[in-house]
């Protein structure tokens, strides 16, 4: 009989562990890369390389692809011979994941639905958006957030993130590359990869400082030795400054008016990026996109840059972007993907090629 374990003991280790014991699954174990627990609520914890027989266990991943390195870590599970069960999988089966998740009030998700959708406003939306899977993507998202339960469950793209198969945003030669929220320069890689080694310049603003040197070290890699490469140490935001800000030294570090652990410079990009052509301006800043937009509304009227933005941090990111962005520069062809667990990772591409 094959054992049971849960790979990651953090946040959503433990909501599938309740699951799976309130339907009489015994976890044998956790696998965890992090944490120096040795035992978690009486459950052993191990390092994945610790594991003797992962053909002979049942894993189910409680890691999303909100994870920097989430592909990585999951070939090299694939790899090692364990009978993976995902965590979109998990949500569809286990009846009371996304109750549970949405009573935490995670990200964009409320108790009170009514604060997770504007009738009006994505409305507005859906006319905007440029492609019949784009509306279909738009409309399940809308669905989800109005009944979250299975089988609403909004199921991703299985293309990689901040690429879509609906249109080509790195097709420009010689392409310039702004990436707000760069963290430790994960989608700076993804960008050379995607634009076919043409990627020429790249201005990326990271204001944690732990992530900002791990930054710097990927940018110091071989494979980026022909890109010029500008990096700050700040965050992006309307106006130049200094703000408060929550410092984890994770992908979750961000911007905190009314509270935080430190201050942190920001920079309008209209300030920054001068007389300097952009293809492509990408942020994921942890809920303060539009604040970012607001910052960079001369490049977008004059130069119409693709942007791919993440629009899932907060509520209303789902209608109040997109807007937004049309009443800065009308007609832009607009296009939205999902990569992540119960609508995170939810990516707008606004292109006018």
């Amino acid at each position: 009989m094959k054992k049971t374990s849960i790979y990651g003991a953090g946040y959503m280790g433990m909501k599938v562990l309740k699951a799976l014991s309130e339907n009489g699954v015994k976890v044998n174990f956790f696998i965890d890369q992090f944490t120096n627990e040795k035992f978690i609520l009486g459950i052993p914890v191990y390092r994945l390389t610790e594991i003797s027989d992962p053909q002979n266990t049942i894993l189910y991943l409680s890691i999303h692809e909100g994870l920097y390195n989430y592909p990585d870590v999951v070939s090299g599970i694939i790899n090692s011979g364990f009978d993976i069960v995902n965590l979109h999988d998990i949500a569809r089966t286990y009846k009371s994941i996304i109750p549970s998740v949405v009573n935490d009030e995670i990200l964009y998700l409320r108790k009170d639905k009514s604060k997770m959708i504007d009738a009006l406003k994505t409305r507005e939306v859906l006319d905007l958006i440029s492609s019949p899977q784009s509306k279909k993507n738009y409309e399940n998202l809308l669905n989800f957030r109005a009944d979250p339960r299975p089988a609403t469950y909004p199921a991703p793209t299985e293309d990689n993130q901040y690429l879509t198969n609906q249109v080509d945003i790195y097709d420009r030669c010689d392409f310039t590359y702004i990436d707000c929220g760069a963290y430790t320069g994960d989608t700076i890689k993804k960008a050379l990869d995607y634009t076919g080694k043409r990627l020429k310049t790249v201005f990326a603003f990271e204001p944690d400082l732990s992530n900002f040197s791990a930054l710097v070290n990927e940018c110091r890699s071989p494979e980026l030795e022909n890109t010029a490469i500008h990096l700050y140490p700040c965050g992006v935001w309307n106006h130049t400054g200094v703000v408060n800000f929550s410092n984890d030294g994770t992908s979750s570090s961000k911007i905190s008016l009314d509270k935080g652990n430190c201050t942190v410079p920001v920079v309008a990009l209209d300030d920054v990026i001068i007389n300097k052509k952009v293809d492509l301006i990408k942020m994921d800043l942890e809920g303060a996109e539009l604040m970012a937009i607001e910052g960079c509304k001369n490049i977008i009227r004059s130069q119409s840059p693709s942007l791919a933005i993440s629009i899932y941090h907060k509520p209303e990111d789902l209608w109040e972007i997109p807007l937004y962005i049309n009443s800065l520069n009308p007609g832009y062809n607009m296009y939205v993907e999902t990569y992540g667990f119960m609508g995170f990772e939810t990516v707008l591409f606004c292109s006018k090629n």
